[in-house]
């Protein structure tokens, strides 16, 4: 039900670029799927973060795959050349294709993983790979050069923070698809060579900024001297747009949306929540709309609230009402990732709950989706949820980082920034496994793509 639920109400909403999954087959494309045999599992790392990549829409076109590769740097070609391995191993053992179906990922590998056959067992179509700068003293030879136009050739494409090479490398530079503009480095070693040099000799590259952290620094990305060039982004955008949008505010249909889900909670008679929704006639019909989905499967159509509230009862009213909160405001960027993203911490957070409690798992669904409440309504959180008046382990969770559902809220949040440090320590108290936990946030976010994918197809046949 929680599904379809989902999908009747992203119907309409924030059209996203309608792309197919990948079905490529050429080299580079293989991935094992059903009936090609179980294979051994290659070995894996512990968690590998991928973190949203937004385009100038700011809708989440990509991620960026990273992981925590220990206290000190790699040291030999050996030590890389396992590491490689290892993240590829990694990826592959995630099936890495299915969360792939609608996105693109940028994989961290050194140029001594260009000779790995792994590197080829990802999709061509959907991965591009970043490339590590060379260790002290060694030079790219023309052999790995060779390599890399061999696996060009193959459709694969290539990125690299020019900042982090010691030396310009002109022959590898060319080459590339992106560039990497991260503004969490010294700003002169990363602004002067992207804005005044770089795309004179490199006009094809495209850029990345990675780690914006600021309004004026997304706003440079967007409007600034070298806008042009900038085809993604990454950091805390979400945030940072309420303060670019001039336009942000709670409109009616929110403020409706909340006066009913507080009259549900509060276990008002249906006269009344009937008269909430007479007042919005938008509101009701979306609602109807939804009930008589063919998917709900009811005999007859359903034409009133009192009918609406006897079929779909009012714990699934107010799942629908949640989700339509994030929905309102169709044309808002903003509200779509923020939607998306806590329909990753809802699902996430859902699959770390105790498989014989269903009232657990559901209350922790709810932790994760009104997580961001406060930024899609503007105000601070306990403001924001007041009138729902939430279980007190959710309020608590959300408020407070305390109770019974803290440390998977937190996990959440730290599987979400990548936080390894944050991770390992949650994970050992919660006596969970860092490889399980990176399945599961990958199917929570393959999850959450596949519901908004949905969404939009089924408006496209509307």
């Amino acid at each position: 039900m929680l599904k379809h639920l989902i999908e009747g109400l992203t119907s309409g909403f924030g059209r996203q670029r309608e792309t197919e999954p990948s079905t490529e087959t050429s080299a580079g494309a293989g991935m094992s799927g059903a009936g090609t045999g179980v294979a051994e599992p290659l070995p894996s790392l512990g968690f590998v973060s991928h973190q949203p990549l937004y385009d100038k829409q700011l809708r989440v076109v990509a991620y960026a795959f990273s992981v925590r590769r220990g206290k000190g740097p790699l040291q030999s070609a050996l030590q890389q050349a396992e590491f490689d391995r290892l993240m590829l191993g990694t990826l592959k053992n995630l099936d890495i294709g299915k969360l792939l179906a609608y996105r693109k990922a940028f994989v961290p590998v050194s140029l001594h993983a260009l000779d790995d056959a792994l590197l080829t067992e990802l999709p061509a179509k959907s991965v591009i790979y970043r490339l590590e700068p060379p260790l002290v003293g060694e030079a790219l030879d023309g052999q790995l050069l060779a390599r890399l136009d061999r696996l060009q050739g193959h459709g694969y494409r290539f990125a690299v923070e020019p900042a982090r090479f010691d030396a310009e490398q002109g022959e590898l530079f060319r080459r590339m698809d992106f560039f990497i503009v991260d503004f969490a480095a010294p700003a002169p070693q990363v602004l002067e060579p992207f804005l005044e040099q770089l795309p004179q000799r490199y006009p094809k590259a495209r850029w990345i900024g990675f780690n914006i952290g600021s309004a004026e620094e997304l706003d440079l990305c967007l409007h600034g001297v070298g806008s042009r060039q900038f085809a993604l982004f990454h950091g805390a955008i979400l945030p940072l747009l309420k303060s670019l949008d001039e336009n942000e505010r709670i409109d009616t249909e929110q403020l409706h949306i909340l006066e009913i889900m507080r009259l549900l909670r509060a276990n008002t008679d249906s006269g009344q929540i009937e008269a909430q929704f007479k007042r919005d006639s938008v509101l009701l019909f979306k609602l109807l709309r939804f009930i008589n989905t063919p998917s709900n499967g009811f005999a007859k159509e359903v034409q009133t609230i009192e009918e609406s509230l006897l079929l779909l009862g009012r714990e699934t009213l107010f799942k629908w009402l949640s989700m339509l909160l994030f929905t309102a405001k169709q044309e808002c960027a903003r509200s779509f990732g923020l939607l998306e993203k806590s329909l990753i911490r809802a699902r996430f957070m859902e699959k770390l709950g105790d498989v014989r409690s269903k009232v657990e798992r559901e209350q922790l669904f709810v932790t994760g989706m009104f997580s961001v409440l406060d930024a899609l309504l503007g105000k601070p959180l306990d403001v924001a949820i007041e009138p729902l008046d939430l279980p007190a382990p959710v309020q608590a969770a959300l408020l407070h980082h305390s109770g019974a559902f803290a440390d998977r809220y937190a996990l959440a949040l730290a599987c979400e920034a990548g936080d390894a440090e944050r991770i390992d320590p949650l994970v050992q108290r919660l006596q969970l496994s860092p490889v399980p936990i990176t399945q599961h946030y990958a199917e929570a976010v393959l999850w959450a793509q596949e519901i908004l994918q949905q969404g939009t197809l089924g408006d496209a046949d509307a």
